[in-house]
């Protein structure tokens, strides 16, 4: 059997570099949701090595999950899209609705080529599948704890071929609304780009709600698939 293999949009590191690079202040705490206690025993075996302060808690329904979510602060949620109590992305797109930032990896046991795309579309910042290498799951978790997105390259493609949207030109917006465009579109969130451009998050939400207008999209996720489809990145 073929195995599904994701890519980080970021820079290619090792999961051991990028966590070194991460701030140690604190344990990252992540959230796993699925209905199999194999694979919520398993993730914290697979992670750790990577994460050594990572702290976990688990969830195996979209009850569960819901409430969890609403008591506790998360670093990062780890989603089966497949959780009972869960139709077509509810989940996803309910919990992103609360979250804006909150980073979600989808480790799904569907092909990327059939849920990727949908599952990005819905707000999710990762997907993964349970048919990789434990190696690949731990270093989309390493990589969205630091802020970034994993999407593969074939799910890139997949965004691209649904693009064409888009009523405006990417030479309407300023040099400052470009710069904000490419970081949101590497999966940074309105505090990590308002240290990097040393500017407020208010004036972040400001840009991202100018782009938005000038591109005609009403979307951060219809954002990435623009700049994949243009090849801003």
């Amino acid at each position: 059997m073929t195995q599904a293999l994701c890519f980080s949009i970021a820079p290619t590191y090792s999961s051991a570099e990028i966590f070194a690079q991460m701030p140690q202040t604190s344990a990252p705490r992540i959230l796993i949701a699925d209905d199999h206690a194999l694979i919520r025993e398993a993730l914290p075996l697979i992670i750790r090595p990577s994460v050594p302060l990572a702290t976990f808690d688990f969830a195996s329904n979209s009850a569960e999950l819901m409430s969890l979510s609403d008591r506790e602060t998360w670093d990062l949620i780890i989603l089966d899209i497949g959780i009972p109590g869960d139709r077509e992305f509810n989940a996803l797109k309910t919990l992103r609705a609360r979250f804006a930032d909150l980073p979600i990896l989808i480790l799904s046991m569907f092909p990327e080529q059939k849920m990727g795309a949908l599952a990005i579309e819905a707000g999710a910042t990762g997907y993964v599948c349970k048919t990789v290498e434990s190696a690949v799951i731990a270093k989309a978790v390493v990589t969205l704890l630091d802020g970034q997105k994993w999407i593969s390259p074939r799910i890139q493609r997949n965004l691209a071929k649904q693009g064409g949207s888009a009523r405006g030109n990417y030479n309407d917006l300023s040099t400052q609304e470009g710069k904000v465009l490419r970081l949101l579109a590497h999966g940074h969130s309105n505090k990590q780009i308002a240290v990097l451009l040393k500017i407020s998050v208010s004036s972040v939400g400001t840009y991202r709600q100018r782009i938005l207008d000038k591109l005609g999209l009403d979307s951060t996720s219809k954002l990435v698939r623009y700049v994949i489809e243009h090849r801003l990145m």
